[in-house]
C-alpha cells in the first residue's frame, strides 16, 4: 500500500491550459487518468462531452503516454471513440455499474465478498494480537 502511494501523484488542473500541461510532466507518466465528476451536481453529458476533450488535449500532447477516460454515460464512450479515442481506453461508470449489479443478481452473496474486499480496516502488526482478541 504504502509503495502505491509513493508512486501515484493527485493533480488539480485543466489539460487543455498548456500551463498545466507542462506542471503534470505527462510524457513521463506511465499513466493519465482523466476522471469524471460523480457527485451529480453536473450534468453528465456535459461532462463526459468536456472530458472526451480533456482526453483528445492529453492524447495530443503526449502520445506516447497511457490515458484512461472514465464516462458518466455509456453512450458517450461511442461519440469517444468516433472522435478518435480507442475504445480500450475508456470505460463508462453506468456500464460498470449495471455489470456489478448483474453479478449481484448471478451469484448469491457475491456483492457481501466484494463490498468486504474493497473494506478499509486498520492494520494489525504481526505479533501484536492475542488468541483472546482473535479467536480465529
Amino acid at each position: 500500500e504504502r509503495q502505491a502511494r509513493d508512486q501515484i501523484t493527485y493533480l488539480i488542473g485543466s489539460p487543455l491550459n498548456i500551463a498545466d500541461l507542462e506542471r503534470c510532466r505527462g510524457e513521463v507518466a506511465k499513466c493519465i487518468y482523466i476522471l469524471s465528476d460523480t457527485t451529480g451536481h453536473l450534468d453528465p453529458f456535459d461532462e463526459d462531452k468536456e472530458n472526451i476533450i480533456r482526453a483528445l488535449s492529453a492524447i495530443q500532447h503526449f502520445p506516447n503516454t497511457a490515458i484512461r477516460l472514465m464516462l458518466l454515460m455509456h453512450d458517450s464512450m461511442e461519440k469517444a471513440v468516433s472522435m478518435g479515442i480507442a475504445r480500450h481506453l475508456c470505460f463508462s461508470v453506468n456500464e460498470m455499474k449495471s455489470s456489478l449489479f448483474w453479478q449481484s443478481c448471478r451469484c448469491i452473496g457475491w456483492s457481501s465478498m466484494l463490498s468486504n474486499l474493497m473494506t478499509t480496516t486498520d492494520a494489525v502488526p504481526v505479533g501484536d494480537q492475542s488468541e483472546e482478541e482473535f479467536p480465529w
